[in-house]
């Protein structure tokens, strides 16, 4: 089986949007970037923006693709592809299964995410601040996430 994640990075100078879905065990498992998992036919890009509007209200045209990160687990492949969201300057609803919605700084992620998640925004959000350069390609879970 194939799943695919299309995910939007918004920024605001060193903040980044999440969303609380609020529907997993821990808060830490409940925040990540809006967007959505593709449907069978969709690509990356159509699921990041169905699932950005549905979560946020906002309607976006994914930029650039920052990161995608390829984790197999059992007989399972996903990947999470990771856009640029641009700038937010509509305002923000809470979408269909939104509990909240976030501004975090990225030195606070560690408090507030899973380690995978850190891992993929940290790497999204300077593939972003570089403004170039080749998209990066994370692989499994992180061992260690720097600081």
């Amino acid at each position: 089986m194939h799943v695919i994640e299309g995910l939007a990075l918004f920024k605001r100078q060193d903040h980044v949007l999440l969303i609380d879905r609020g529907f997993r065990a821990t808060a830490a498992e409940s925040l990540d970037l809006p967007g959505a998992y593709a449907s069978a036919g969709e690509l990356a890009t159509e699921a990041c923006q169905r699932g950005v509007l549905a979560t946020t209200g906002i309607e976006v045209v994914p930029r650039g693709l920052l990161a995608v990160h390829g984790v197999k687990l059992g007989g399972t492949c996903r990947h999470t592809f990771i856009f640029d969201g641009g700038p937010v300057e509509a305002d923000m609803v809470l979408g269909e299964g939104v509990k909240e919605t976030h501004w975090v700084r990225l030195d606070r992620l560690r408090d507030l995410v899973s380690p995978h998640v850190e891992w993929r925004i940290n790497v999204a959000a300077d593939a972003d601040a570089a403004d170039s350069g080749p998209t990066r390609y994370l692989v499994g879970f992180p061992t260690h996430v720097p600081r």
